[in-house]
C-alpha cells in the first residue's frame, strides 16, 4: 500500500469516527414579548437548495452545536479526499516511460 492509499484510509476512518451531524449553524435569538426578552436558539440550514430553521431548545444547544461541528469536519475530510484520490488516480494514470527522459 503507497504512501496515498494510506492517507485516504486515515481520513475514511476520521469520517466514520464522527458521530451524529447536521449542516447549518446556531444562532442566538432574542423575543421580546410583554417586555421581556426571552432567549432561543435558531440552527439554519440549506439542504437540496431549500432553508430551513429550527428552533432549539438551551438544553440541546450543546448537542446540536455539535452536530454542526460534525457536518463542518466532516465536509473538510470530504474535500480531503477527493484531493487526495485524485492524486492517487493521477499517480496510477502515469504513461509508461513518462519522467525517464524517453521521447514519445
Amino acid at each position: 500500500m503507497d504512501r496515498l492509499e494510506r492517507k485516504i484510509n486515515a481520513v475514511k476512518r476520521r469520517m466514520h469516527e464522527l458521530g451524529p451531524m447536521r449542516p447549518g449553524s446556531l444562532s442566538r435569538q432574542t423575543h421580546r414579548a410583554g417586555g421581556k426578552g426571552a432567549a432561543y436558539y435558531q440552527a439554519s440550514y440549506t439542504f437540496r437548495r431549500r432553508s430551513f430553521t429550527d428552533y432549539v431548545r438551551a438544553e440541546d444547544y450543546r448537542r446540536v452545536k455539535e452536530e454542526t461541528e460534525n457536518f463542518r469536519r466532516f465536509k473538510e475530510l470530504c474535500d480531503e479526499l477527493v484531493e487526495l484520490s485524485i492524486a492517487w488516480s493521477k499517480s496510477k494514470n502515469v504513461p509508461r516511460g513518462a519522467g525517464r527522459g524517453k521521447a514519445g
